[in-house]
């Protein structure tokens, strides 16, 4: 027995660490399948962002519209830092709350006009209400409504 040495089965089959060309190249695939869906993904994005800033501008031109009627030939005061009012049979006030422009008449209520608004301010001029208003995403909207006196 001397003579008989032990021999190792090798065989190609039982090293099984790597891929296949077959599974690299359809790994490749998939890979190249995602990659391309990437740039339809960020448009999708920017459509939206951009629905948002036309809601917020739609939004703007509402006030602005509801606002101009409020005023009509109404006197206007400043009550405080945030809120200034028409005054007419009704007190009809105009107020910054929280991240909310809202409306109140007599006190009352509390009607949003804008939302998601980051800074506001006004100041009242012999001729003009000049209005400056900031979202919360940074979208800036200004404004002078010019007063009609008689």
């Amino acid at each position: 027995m001397a003579g008989l040495e032990k021999t190792k089965n090798v065989s190609p089959c039982l090293n099984k660490n790597g891929f296949t060309l077959l599974e690299s190249i359809l790994s490749l695939v998939v890979t190249i399948i995602i990659f391309s869906l990437v740039p339809f993904l960020l448009q999708t994005e920017k459509r939206i962002i951009e629905a948002t800033n036309i809601t917020h501008s739609s939004e703007w031109h509402i006030f602005l519209k509801q606002l101009r009627q409020e005023i009509g030939n109404n006197e206007l005061a400043i009550r405080t830092e945030n809120k200034f009012c028409t005054l007419s049979e009704k007190e009809v006030c105009f107020e910054f709350y929280k991240d909310v422009v809202r409306k109140q008449v007599d006190g009352k209520g509390h009607e949003p006009l804008l939302t998601n608004i980051g800074k506001f301010s006004f100041s009242i001029h012999q001729t003009s209400l000049l209005i400056n208003a900031e979202t919360i995403s940074n979208k800036k909207f200004s404004t002078h409504i010019y007063i009609e006196r008689e």
